[in-house]
């Protein structure tokens, strides 16, 4: 499996596992990167740049997946896709999938509307669901227009229509998925991306989790390209890491 740039700034391959310090409480989700912390989140959208450049698919369609829940998935879909537009990499979509608990639009103070789950329904238009973000050329399609106590089906070919019709007007499309094991419909999605991210939580996911649920998605034929590390600390004084 090919190592990806981290959302820490590191590089790690599936066969490091991660610390086994004691697991710390969930950080709460941010809305857009910090100027002091925007330097991995290029990284790793260079990376992807770099390999559609090298004979990929002309329109990137990648998705973000966790090793479990609260890795910290729309954490980092949210800051991947302010810092392409920021980069000029736009026009770019993120696609929110959880509607059970969509935040999004809160979030982000996007306007009300129908979303993921009316648009499988039938009910909406991919333009009648897309909200402007908070960046320019940043286009956001929530999950739902609130929260949905079922998950949305539909058909192998909306799902396909989707995607051709958010590649055909975006350069990138990110989609927040959900956690590796709670993929159910969802799979039908992550098999057709371009390029799979599992993002593992630091200090908290354990080795042997994570090489299951890497190897769970390939087996079910996701196009699983690499491994984001979210949250790790570093534990010495700031002065003496730069000197390192």
């Amino acid at each position: 499996m090919n190592e990806t740039a981290l959302a820490n700034g590191a590089v790690h391959d599936l066969r490091q596992a991660p610390s086994r310090e004691p697991a710390r409480r969930r950080a709460p989700v941010r809305s857009v990167a910090s100027r002091r912390g925007v330097e991995p989140f290029d990284a790793l959208l260079w990376r992807l740049q770099a390999r559609r450049a090298a004979g990929g698919p002309e329109a990137g369609v990648v998705g973000i997946t966790g090793c479990e829940p609260g890795a910290g998935c729309s954490t980092v879909a949210m800051n991947l896709a302010v810092r392409a537009s920021e980069l000029g990499m736009g026009p770019v979509l993120l696609v929110e999938t959880d509607v059970q608990r969509p935040k999004l639009q809160r979030l982000w103070r996007l306007a009300p509307g129908a979303g993921l789950a009316e648009l499988f329904d039938g009910a909406a238009s991919l333009a009648d669901c897309l909200r402007d973000g908070p960046a320019a050329d940043l286009h956001v399609l929530p999950a739902a227009a609130g929260p949905l106590r079922r998950q949305p089906t539909w058909e192998t070919g909306v799902v396909d229509g989707l995607i051709a019709e958010a590649a055909a007007d975006h350069s990138l499309v990110l989609f927040d998925l959900p956690a590796a094991d709670c993929l159910q419909q969802f799979l039908m999605v992550a098999q057709r991306l371009d390029q799979a991210l599992l993002v593992v939580r630091a200090e908290r996911s354990r080795g042997p989790q994570v090489e299951r649920a890497a190897n769970c998605l390939l087996d079910d034929g996701v196009p699983l390209s690499g491994v984001i590390l979210n949250g790790q600390r570093s534990y010495g004084p700031q002065w003496l890491l730069r000197r390192l």
